[in-house]
């Protein structure tokens, strides 16, 4: 379980205007200020509609990748039950949804970030400015909501999106020549604007938005494997007041997202000191290229090909030659997986428990990625001891990770977050019983996670 639960307060949360600290030529960033942001916020009712839409946009996906369901350039389709005109996209339709009788802002719409009061941003000896605790706090309280000044989504989708803009402008030129004229014409509006000399504040705004980033995934912890069509949920962002957490290898703030809509929660106990984030954690969540492309080639390998490969790299480690720890992480993982698909039940839940210790070793005690793999491990083991041999002197099933506690600190209470949990079960449980038998296995994996 969780650690103490901040208290519901008893009345309506204080609504001021704060900003962020003064930044030449920037734009006024609203936030609010309040004791407690549990009892503002009703997280259930933003979970149930970030579920529905994101199941939404898988069947949409799905269908307008079906090159029957498209029409002309640029148009899909209206599909039955698939696609509604006018629904927006998961990362723009999310919002806050207060607690019924909450006091706030006539328009939530425009503000840039709620932040508990219990929190301020300081100058920090030797660090700069950076996000401080004003008092002690207890694990598992909300002390940020933040939305990004500025975001890029995932550059697949960047590129896709370029290559339908391309399509659709030249069939709009077709249709319409005297389009052709419009870009001059805008030109000439702006006169002025090739005077201007970028070289200036560009490497500076560049810098700064390269050290001051961080990716946002909807729910990454609660998806066993990255699938295409959800590149939609992730992206990198410029956060007004969450680039002022400081980094530690020993965070003591976890972070979830839904859409762009970015929140933190501390994962232990914190006394009057500096928040950190895990710096080193964010960085290798947010995989180069070339090492997304080495782990989608473990992917496509069959089983006893990935044993090979996975036991190749792990062994070819020395001296300082060595992976990143999530990257080793999704090495052995790739090998646990290979050993489910085979069947050989008993030597995956051993390896899984090893991954499991690896993470315990080498991540905070409360971090969500902990959960994945413990699901994973005890899924290993319900299955080899649903397929021993003896039947009658099986162990129980053995998980050293509150899974419940670590899902809990990171997105909230279990109850909302209940509906992601079951994807997540059936994401892992599918592959290896098939579609017919998931119901039977995920109420077996959620009695295991309650108790």
């Amino acid at each position: 379980m969780t650690g103490p639960s901040p208290k519901r307060a008893k009345a309506g949360p204080r609504a001021t205007d704060s900003e962020t600290p003064d930044v030449q030529g920037s734009t006024r960033v609203l936030g609010v200020r309040h004791p407690c942001l549990d009892s503002l916020l009703d997280w259930s009712a933003m979970m149930r509609s970030a579920h529905r839409c994101i199941a939404r946009e898988k069947r949409l996906s799905t269908w307008a990748s079906d090159p029957k369901n498209v029409s002309e350039v640029g148009r899909p389709q209206r599909g039955k039950d698939v696609f509604w005109r006018g629904e927006s996209r998961v990362v723009a339709a999310l919002g806050l949804e207060l607690v019924r009788g909450a006091v706030a802002p006539d328009d939530l719409s425009c503000v840039s970030f709620l932040v508990s009061s219990q929190v301020a941003v300081e100058r920090v000896e030797g660090a700069g400015l950076g996000l401080v605790a004003k008092e002690d706090l207890t694990a598992g309280e909300l002390v940020l909501v933040d939305r990004p000044v500025v975001s890029v989504m995932d550059q697949k989708l960047l590129s896709e999106d370029i290559s339908d803009t391309e399509a659709v402008a030249a069939a709009l030129m077709a249709k319409y020549p005297t389009l052709d004229a419009l870009p001059s014409e805008i030109r000439n509006l702006h006169p002025l604007r090739d005077l201007q000399d970028d070289s200036k504040w560009q490497g500076a705004v560049t810098e700064a938005a390269r050290l001051n980033s961080m990716g946002f995934y909807t729910f990454p912890e609660l998806a066993n494997s990255y699938e295409d069509r959800n590149r939609y949920l992730t992206g990198t962002a410029v956060y007004p007041v969450a680039s002022m957490f400081n980094h530690s290898c020993s965070p003591n703030v976890s972070r979830a997202s839904l859409g762009d809509l970015t929140w933190f929660r501390t994962s232990s106990d914190v006394k009057k000191v500096v928040l950190f984030v895990p710096r080193r954690a964010m960085i290798e969540l947010r995989s180069y290229p070339s090492r997304c492309k080495d782990r989608l080639e473990l992917k496509m390998l069959d089983p006893s090909e990935r044993l090979q490969r996975t036991a190749e790299l792990l062994e070819s480690q020395s001296g300082d030659r060595r992976f990143l720890a999530k990257e080793c992480t999704n090495i052995m993982a790739e090998r646990c997986r290979a050993l489910l698909e085979i069947g050989q039940f008993p030597a995956a839940a051993e390896q899984w428990g090893g991954v499991l210790s690896f993470c315990q070793s080498h991540l905070p005690p409360s971090d969500p990625y902990l959960a994945e793999v413990a699901m994973n491990y005890v899924f290993a083991q319900v299955l080899a001891i649903a397929t021993a041999d003896d039947q009658h002197d099986s162990p129980e099933v053995n998980c050293p990770v509150d899974i419940r506690g670590c899902l809990e600190l990171a997105f909230g209470p279990f109850s909302a977050i209940k509906p992601f949990v079951v994807d997540e079960i059936e994401a892992i449980v599918s592959p290896v019983v098939g579609d017919d038998n998931v119901g039977d296995w995920v109420q077996q994996m959620l009695s295991i996670i309650d108790s």
